[in-house]
């Protein structure tokens, strides 16, 4: 039960990220770009690979966790820049390059507890 309860946390956050990703986009004008397109059609397969999580899919737990971490680091270079950016999310940085957002780092780590509890569950 407490495996559900948490799979279904991780999909609204991961619904309410999405809501403010897509605002965001509308705000900044960029939703009619390529970018903003691609971002959105993403976004919105990450969330429907969220709600399979929920439904017991193990394939989605997997994808989700890979999801939130590669979302949990932020690096800015001058060449490379990848940052994801929510208005929900703290971000921590690690000198002037890379940074961790920490809302996400959270969750990432219960997703690995949850996966690793759930591959003992199926032995």
């Amino acid at each position: 039960m407490k495996g559900k309860i948490l799979k279904s946390i991780i999909f609204s956050w991961t619904i309410l990220s999405f809501l403010i990703d897509f605002y965001m986009l509308i705000i900044s004008q960029k939703i009619s770009s390529g970018f903003g397109m691609s971002a959105v059609a993403i976004e919105l397969l990450t969330c429907w690979i969220a709600y399979k999580m929920v439904t017991g899919k193990q394939w989605a737990l997997i994808i989700v966790t890979i999801f939130y971490g590669i979302r949990t680091i932020n690096i800015h270079l001058n060449n490379i820049s990848f940052y994801t950016e929510s208005g929900l999310n703290f971000e921590f940085g690690i000198g002037t390059a890379v940074s961790i957002n920490l809302i996400t780092l959270f969750f990432f780590v219960l997703l690995i507890f949850e996966l690793t509890r759930s591959d003992n569950g199926a032995s």
